[in-house]
This record gives structure tokens, C-alpha cells and sequence, in this order.
């Protein structure tokens, strides 16, 4: 499986001057979409997870403390403390 930032680079050459129409699949998505899905989709994983809300406070804590060191979105995953 290729790497995170292989996926954003040939993305980012194959979108490079195409048509609309010809964005298509994955291309359909710029590289910010794709760090913001990157972000979107382990969060939901993990509320989904916390039925009873337990972990929703450190959730939030959490992931804002990650984003103001990284320059892309953070990775919700790797910032959960559990009690």
C-alpha cells in the first residue's frame, strides 16, 4: 500500500491541469479534501465507539492540543488518552 503523502503527491500531478470531467474516483478529491477525510473518518470511528460518552471530553481536548503543533489536520487516533 502506497504511503499518505505518495497518494497526495500523484494526486496532485494527475488533478494538475485536468478537466473537470476527467476528475473522476479519488481524483474527485484535492489534497486538503483528502487530509480533512484523513481527519473526518478515525474521529467518527471513535465517537461512534464512545456510545456513553466517556472519552468525548479527551476526544476534543485531545485533538485541538494536536492541531496547533502539526501543520496539516491531526490525526484524532494518535492523540486519545483513555482513563
Amino acid at each position: 500500500m502506497p504511503s499518505f503523502g505518495a497518494v497526495l503527491e500523484v494526486t496532485r500531478r494527475l488533478r494538475e491541469g485536468a478537466e473537470p470531467d476527467d476528475l473522476w474516483g479519488s481524483l474527485e478529491f484535492s489534497a486538503d479534501e483528502l487530509w480533512q477525510r484523513r481527519y473526518d473518518e478515525p474521529l467518527a470511528v471513535e465517537l461512534q465507539k464512545d456510545t456513553e460518552n466517556d472519552d468525548l471530553f479527551d476526544l476534543i481536548v485531545n485533538t485541538q492540543r494536536s492541531t496547533s503543533s502539526r501543520t496539516g489536520p491531526a490525526t484524532p487516533t494518535a492523540s486519545i488518552v483513555r482513563g
